[in-house]
């Protein structure tokens, strides 16, 4: 190929890939399958290197899967002759929450990210850091699942790469199927517009207690996520002021 033909190609390649990007990104924002908060201990967040300028946070989740995933292997194709992993759909159940359950969060706005519909927290320990992301279920079919597992604030469906095996229950002798779980694109990009909330944050060593941060992440019709706000918990106050004096029992 000639070297003009080869500009111009180059030139277009230039011009079609941010146009393919920005679709994919419209349609995915078409719809939100999944809109909830998580916080540090569901999200790490990762500063970027020397190689590496952008912020990240990857998606955490708790130990292995339940018990209860074994029963769709069936479903999702594993047979004694066919083990090979595959793609399909988990349900993660967002444990142990912090404040009830909102059918309509109202996400703060950016020129107030201290602002927030959580309570202010303790700082945690490291033990209380462990992901409150729990697998509790799998399927090939994402909108079956969300119908058996309706609430978008509490239950997130993400792709997931599922991994099974055949093993023998010891307590039984039975043989059934042990599921993996591998999340797919478990890093999400921290927009320009939150960057600066994430870099005040006070660098800590990585064995020690993690500071603590919100973020209101949805998932769109291709269940890829995006930060829609990030905010700080609001420190609780050190002399919190008396009642007032009609609320106070003067017996």
């Amino acid at each position: 190929m000639k070297p003009r033909a080869l500009s111009l190609a180059a030139a277009a390649l230039a011009i079609a890939l941010p146009l393919v990007v920005m679709w994919r990104v419209n349609a995915n924002r078409q719809a939100i399958t999944s809109s909830i908060v998580l916080t540090e201990r569901e999200l790490l967040l990762d500063t970027g290197n020397r190689n590496q300028s952008a912020l990240y946070l990857t998606f955490l989740m708790s130990g292995p899967p339940e018990a209860a995933l074994s029963r769709r292997a069936r479903e999702l194709g594993f047979t004694r002759e066919n083990q090979k992993p595959r793609r399909g759909f988990a349900v993660f159940e967002l444990r142990d929450q912090i404040s009830p359950p909102s059918a309509a969060l109202a996400s703060p706005p950016p020129g107030s990210p201290q602002a927030g519909p959580f309570p202010p927290p303790r700082w945690p320990g490291v033990r209380e850091l462990v992901s409150r992301l729990t697998p509790v279920d799998a399927g090939p079919d994402p909108h079956r699942l969300r119908q058996q597992w309706p609430q978008p604030n509490r239950y997130l469906i993400v792709p997931v790469m599922i991994v099974g095996h055949l093993v023998t229950d010891s307590s039984t002798a039975n043989v059934v199927w042990q599921m993996h779980i591998i999340w797919i694109n478990s890093r999400l990009q921290v927009p320009a517009e939150w960057r600066g909330l994430f870099l005040s944050l006070p660098k800590v060593a990585p064995s020690a207690e993690r500071p603590a941060f919100r973020a209101h992440i949805r998932f769109g019709a291709n269940y890829e996520p995006w930060l829609e706000s990030a905010w700080l918990p609001a420190p609780a106050p050190v002399n919190p002021a008396p009642p007032p004096l009609s609320q106070q029992n003067t017996r």
